[in-house]
């Protein structure tokens, strides 16, 4: 059998969609949010590695609460909703006015 030419395909514009989980969905325009003024996640990065190198005040909160739903398929009570979406909206107000050269730099390995 003859060796067969691969097709050059153009990488598409493939348009990711926002989560429809209201928790997922934060966390997904948070990132959003981030990469807009610069200070976006990296591919190699964790999520906590990501907030903490934006040094993010709520970041154990709202990634505790995200991973509860993300990776243990559990729901938020009504009252865990309230506070993690206040510490997704503090973490955004701190993205808003990070000094973008502060945290441009990628971490040392």
């Amino acid at each position: 059998m003859p060796f067969q030419k691969r097709h050059n395909r153009k990488k598409e514009n493939l348009q990711v969609s926002a989560p429809k989980h209201p928790v997922r969905r934060a966390v997904y325009r948070l990132q959003k949010l981030a990469k807009k003024m610069k200070c976006g996640r990296y591919p190699s990065e964790s999520l906590r590695e990501w907030a903490n190198r934006l040094n993010l005040d709520s970041a154990d909160l709202f990634i505790t609460f995200y991973e509860k739903v993300r990776y243990g398929n559990q729901e938020l009570t009504a009252s865990e909703q309230a506070i993690y979406l206040d510490a997704v909206h503090d973490a955004e107000k701190q993205i808003k006015h990070l000094k973008h050269k502060t945290v441009l730099k990628k971490p040392q390995l």
